[in-house]
């Protein structure tokens, strides 16, 4: 979805791989400094290790005494993000499937699903659970749904270079 509306979308590949770089090497650094500060056996006890590890680091000459207050907008910012573009990818799927020509209206009629999903879990453990079976649902479709066509165009004898 994103990729046609990008202006340069021949450097998309280029583009993500970078991105991914980017990520996998900060993910990399904050589980190594988890492990490093606190020990494998306290690391797997931690509800949020990197926040409990923020809220160990403090800058030298007390700069910013409270590291986590920063850590946490920054956080709050990125889960934002991600869920409104994944809101906003839902809502121009939705139309996309039912062939409407505005995502607007839409988006009205979604909004009271999302909330009512999100006020189901009725702590956060609860919620982890959840996240936890959606997940395995996810990866489930995401390998059984190309395996799938895969054994279809083989039965078919059918290869995607048909153009």
């Amino acid at each position: 979805m994103v990729i046609p509306a990008m202006s340069k979308p021949q450097s998309a590949l280029r583009v993500s791989i970078r991105g991914i770089l980017i990520t996998g090497t900060l993910y990399v650094a904050i589980v190594i400094a988890s492990v490093s500060v606190f020990g494998a056996e306290e690391t797997k006890k931690l509800l949020w290790p990197t926040l409990e590890l923020a809220k160990a680091t403090s800058l030298p000459a007390n700069i910013l005494e409270r590291l986590d207050a920063a850590f946490l907008a920054v956080w709050v910012t990125a889960v934002f993000t991600t869920l409104f573009s994944s809101y906003y990818f839902t809502i121009r799927s939705i139309s996309q499937l039912f062939r409407l020509t505005d995502h607007r209206m839409l988006s009205y009629f979604v909004l009271p699903i999302v909330f009512i999903l999100a006020m189901l879990p009725r702590n956060i453990l609860e919620m982890y659970d959840i996240i936890q079976i959606v997940g395995r649902i996810g990866l489930l479709i995401t390998i059984a749904y190309p395996g799938a066509l895969l054994l279809i165009a083989m039965m078919r004898r059918k290869r995607g270079d048909t153009a």
